[in-house]
């Protein structure tokens, strides 16, 4: 059932779906799924997106509309770390140019 409903998420952020993307992420939260494999399912998405996009297989309203329902999964996906502080800060990183 875990990978049925990290396999939605993702779907539906490919689709640029806010409103299922929310659902899903929601559901990944009930059903006690870690964390960091919904982070990780939300990021492989996204990342395939931007590939995508580089390749021309996508255009910019829809790489826009992932983007707004990655923003929607992650609003579930931050109030649930804010509560359950699961994950740890690893460190800093700094990044600069000159």
């Amino acid at each position: 059932m875990e990978l049925d409903v990290l396999r939605k998420l993702k779907r539906a952020l490919i689709q640029g779906d806010a409103e299922e993307s929310k659902k899903w992420a929601e559901k990944a939260v009930e059903e006690k799924i870690a964390l960091i494999d919904i982070i990780d399912a939300v990021t492989e998405a996204m990342r395939g997106v931007g590939t995508a996009f580089a390749r021309g297989d996508l255009f910019l309203p829809e790489l826009m509309g992932a983007a707004e329902a990655m923003k929607s999964a992650m609003s579930v996906i931050q109030g649930e770390v804010r509560e359950t502080e699961q994950l740890k800060t690893l460190g800093i990183v700094v990044l600069g140019t000159v």
